[in-house]
Order: structure tokens, then C-alpha cells, then sequence
């Protein structure tokens, strides 16, 4: 399954009578988007059943234990006392945790001993929710993995049941992915229902860095991803199990747009980001003199560069693809007069139909897109079928 159909599928199976009796296992590479696509779930969720959201992070501040949360820190009384108007995701790492935090801490009371219950399991005991266990193929003490079993396997910690209404939803990596992933028991495997999470296309990613940061990233990530699309540079997983440098995945990729928004561009930064390789050739990538406005005045120009690209010019190739990103920027910024550079989309459309594509692939949505489509179509109907996959979603 795409980790981009995740978020829906999560919704499916919480709204659904007997689904949500499994617990969900997410196998996948690391940076993928797995615990992104939970957290969105779960405030999909929250909205449709009309409650707040929380996502449960503690902290002491001025006398009082607080959960973060997106609309101003709330009491954790406030959410015990008034759990009928939350849904809460809790997110345990499972490999940073000791045993204790899953069963509780014994306490004794009139010679009898307990588990009083920690925070996070009081609240899903009776809140609606997600019980999100996160790296759960990579726990590596006994105690801890024998603890966590019982999360699974009866919906509870140390002595506390989870509410009726929390879903209970795991994510790990393969073996081949880490090297600190285990196999688990067949009793407690045969509890899971088990996902298969692959990475998104990189149309996928740039959909939801539309979706999430809107133009507050460096769609030239895109332009790049797209131009060595059928190399994989969105993800290339390490062979070594055991590495001292970064990788390309979806996560470090968000992480690079974002930062080349606020001007971290050297080398140093970018292959900091995505290793060396990516980061080198991404930043040759970078370095292409390309002046706009030059080509919307002459759109001859790109068809000059078709005929370099078509004699193997590597650079030719990478400023075509650059000329489209930097086109839906230039559309964003100029919508009121967007028929300028129409001639240039003709130019583009009649060498390759993917370069206007992801022009209008990096505009995203909003009324700006809507406008200049509008006046495309108004000048060329042949346009609304080369973007017809654009307009319908």
C-alpha cells in the first residue's frame, strides 16, 4: 500500500465495526511517512466525530502536568475529566522505552501491591484514540518486548484496559531496512494485520508538500526528483546496515525543501541531507543559470534546449525540466497577466507533454492554478486533456 493511501485507510478502518478489532502493523523503510500518515489519521478522525484533537506530549509548567497541543496546552485533568470531548493519539516509541513505562509502577497500599497506571495509559483508558506504538520491530530489550505484547495482544497496560473506542496501530522495519529489526512470535503476528507501506511516487510527495507547506519549500526538489525520477533518488536505502551518513527518503527530502527555503543551499547542507551523491548532483542542479523571463520573451529558447537534450546534453536535459518548475512559480506570482508566457507552454507541450505537467504539478491548488487554467483552456481546449488528471482531482 502507498503510504499516501494510508491516512484514508486508517479512517476506513477505525469507522468500521469488526476491521478495527485487528491491531494494524506497518512495515515499511525508515522515512517513508508512516507516523506523518497516523497523525494525520488520527486528526481526520477527531474531526469527523466532532472532538478535539490531542496529541498526547507531557510536560510540567508552572505547577501543573500539561499536554502540548495545537490549539493551546491543556490540563490533563481537563482532558481525564472531559474525555467524552477529546480523541487522543498516543505515540510510544517501543525502542526507547523500559517495561515499566508499558505495565505501570507497582505501588503498595494497605499491603496490597499495584501498577498504577502512567499518564498516557489513564487517558486511552478512557478517551477515544489511537494507541500508535512505533518502532515496534526494533525493540531490543526482553522485558520491554514482553511488556508490549500485552499491548497487542489484549488492548491493555499492566492492569488498565484501553477504551472500547482506541484503535491500536504499530509500525516497524524489516530486517533489510535496519539493523536492529527482529523477527516477532507467530502467536503475536497472528494478532496483527500486516501493511506493506511503499514510498509515494514523487508526485505523491509533491502533492502533500503542496497539501502541507504550501510555497513555503523549494519546488526545484521536485523539478529535480522528476528529472532522475526512473533512478529512485526519493528513497535509496542503504545495502550497510549500520551507516554514518544521511540517505534520500521522503522524509529527508522534506526536510531538504524546507531548508533550501531559508537559503541553506551549500554542499556541505545538501549532502548533509540526502548523502553524497544526491546532495553533489543535486546542487549541480541547482547551479543551472536559468533566466525565466528569457525563455517567456523567447520560447524558441526551449526548443533549442530539446535539440541539445535530443543529442544527450545532460544539462539541456535538467534546464528543461528546471524551465517547468520555475514556470509554475513564475504563474503564481503573475497570474494577472499569465497569458505572457502561454506561448512558452505551447513550446513546452509540443517537445514533451510532462514538462507542462509539472509546471502546473508545482502551482498545486487555490484559486491562482484555477484562474491560469481557466484562461489556458480559454486559449487552447487541447490543454484540458494533456491536464486532465490535474483538474479532475
Amino acid at each position: 500500500m502507498r503510504v499516501s493511501m494510508l491516512k484514508g485507510y486508517i479512517s476506513k478502518v477505525y469507522f468500521s465495526n469488526y476491521a478495527k478489532r485487528w491491531a494494524l502493523l506497518f512495515l515499511g523503510p525508515p522515512g517513508v511517512g508512516k507516523s506523518v500518515s497516523v497523525r494525520e489519521a488520527a486528526e481526520g478522525i477527531a474531526g469527523k466525530l466532532g472532538k478535539k484533537f490531542v496529541y498526547f506530549r507531557v510536560h510540567w509548567k508552572n505547577g501543573r502536568w500539561i499536554i502540548e497541543n495545537v490549539d493551546g496546552d491543556k490540563d490533563i485533568f481537563e482532558v481525564l475529566n472531559n474525555h467524552e470531548n477529546y480523541f487522543v493519539l498516543v505515540d510510544v516509541r517501543l525502542s526507547q522505552v523500559p517495561p515499566e513505562d508499558l505495565s505501570g509502577i507497582p505501588r503498595s497500599l494497605e499491603k496490597i501491591t499495584f501498577y498504577e497506571p502512567l499518564a498516557w495509559v489513564a487517558i486511552l483508558s478512557v478517551c477515544p484514540g489511537i494507541a500508535f506504538f512505533d518502532e515496534f520491530t526494533q525493540i531490543e530489550r526482553p522485558d520491554t518486548q514482553s511488556a508490549s505484547y500485552q499491548l497487542i495482544l489484549d488492548k491493555m497496560a499492566g492492569f488498565v484496559g484501553f477504551n472500547k473506542d482506541v484503535l491500536v496501530v504499530a509500525a516497524g522495519n524489516r530486517p533489510e531496512h535496519s539493523s536492529v529489526a527482529h523477527l516477532i512470535s507467530t502467536g503475536l503476528a497472528g494478532r496483527f494485520k500486516f501493511i506493506e507501506v511503499e514510498p509515494p511516487t514523487v508526485d505523491q510527495w509533491m502533492d502533500w508538500m503542496n497539501k502541507t507547506y504550501g510555497d513555503k519549500w523549494d519546488k526545484r526538489c521536485y523539478a529535480f526528483l522528476k528529472r532522475f525520477e526512473s533512478e529512485g533518488y526519493l528513497l535509496q536505502v542503504p545495502k550497510e546496515p549500520e551507516v554514518l551518513h544521511q540517505y534520500p527518503s521522503p522524509r529527508s527530502w522534506t526536510e531538504t525543501a524546507l531548508e533550501l527555503k531559508e537559503g541553506f543551499d551549500s554542499d556541505d547542507d545538501l549532502c548533509g541531507l540526502l548523502g553524497v551523491e544526491v546532495g553533489s548532483k543535486l546542487g549541480a542542479f541547482l547551479g543551472l543559470p536559468i533566466d525565466i523571463e528569457g525563455y517567456i520573451a523567447k520560447p524558441e529558447l526551449f526548443l533549442e534546449l530539446s535539440k541539445r537534450a535530443d543529442r544527450g546534453e545532460e544539462k539541456a536535459i535538467d534546464s528543461q525540466y528546471m524551465v517547468s518548475c520555475m514556470l509554475g512559480s513564475w504563474f503564481i506570482q503573475h497570474t494577472k497577466h499569465c497569458e505572457k508566457a502561454f506561448k512558452l507552454l505551447d513550446a513546452m507541450a509540443s517537445v514533451q507533454h510532462e514538462f507542462v505537467v509539472i509546471t502546473f504539478m508545482v502551482m498545486g491548488r487555490g484559486m491562482k492554478p484555477a484562474q491560469v487554467l481557466q484562461r489556458l483552456f480559454s486559449y487552447n481546449k487541447h490543454y484540458q486533456e494533456i491536464l486532465e488528471e490535474i483538474v479532475l482531482e
